[in-house]
C-alpha cells in the first residue's frame, strides 16, 4: 500500500516538474521572509534597548509661550521648575519667529530661530 502511494507521488512530481519547482520556491521564499522579519525585528529591538537610556528620556515636556515683546527671566523660571519635588533636570528652549528678505525680493520669508 505504501509502495504504490510513493510511486504515485513520485510520478505526479515528475510529471509536473515546473509546478513542483514553483511551489517549492514559493514555500522557500515564504519561510525565508518570516525568518528574516523575525530576526530583523529581534535585532532592532535589542539595539534600541542598548541605545536608549531611560534615565535620559524626558518624562514630561511643557511648552509656555510669552506675549511678543515681553521680557522674560528664563533663568528664574527654570530654577523655579527645578525646585519642584521629583524633578531631576530642567532644560529650556527658545523658539522665536524670524522674517527676512534678500535684496531684490518683494516678500519676506518666514522661519524660526531655535535656541537651547
Amino acid at each position: 500500500m505504501f509502495r504504490s502511494r510513493w510511486r504515485k507521488i513520485f510520478r505526479d512530481v515528475w510529471a509536473r516538474k515546473s509546478r513542483t519547482a514553483m511551489a517549492s520556491l514559493a514555500i522557500f521564499v515564504g519561510v525565508l521572509g518570516v525568518v528574516t522579519l523575525w530576526s530583523g525585528g529581534g535585532l532592532i529591538i535589542s539595539q534600541l534597548k542598548n541605545d536608549l537610556k531611560e534615565q535620559d528620556l524626558a518624562m514630561q515636556a511643557v511648552f509656555v509661550s510669552a506675549p511678543s515683546g515681553s521680557s522674560v527671566d528664563n533663568a528664574a523660571y527654570l530654577d523655579a521648575l527645578e525646585d519642584f519635588p521629583g524633578v531631576t533636570r530642567v532644560e529650556g528652549r527658545a523658539v522665536r519667529p524670524l522674517s527676512w528678505k534678500l535684496p531684490g525680493d518683494a516678500e519676506f520669508d518666514d522661519g524660526f530661530v531655535l535656541a537651547a
